[in-house]
């Protein structure tokens, strides 16, 4: 199951809206790529396994490569 979602950009909101309608506790909007590394550095640990899904105009490869 999923445990947390950290949602990026515009649809942020409504994602984030979304996932709290169907009962997950945990979500976090950030308004960019900076702002969910920052989101994610501090809640990650070691063996945690994220799923980073999106446009490619959104940019997430660098989320992938700050948190490597």
């Amino acid at each position: 199951g999923v445990s947390r979602l950290v949602t990026v950009g515009k649809m942020a909101g409504v994602i984030a809206q979304a996932a709290r309608a169907a009962g997950l506790r945990d979500v976090t909007e950030c308004r960019d790529v900076g702002e969910a590394a920052a989101a994610l550095k501090n809640t990650t640990r070691a063996g945690d396994v994220i799923l980073l899904k999106a446009s490619r105009v959104t940019g997430l490869e660098k989320l992938c490569e700050g948190l490597g």
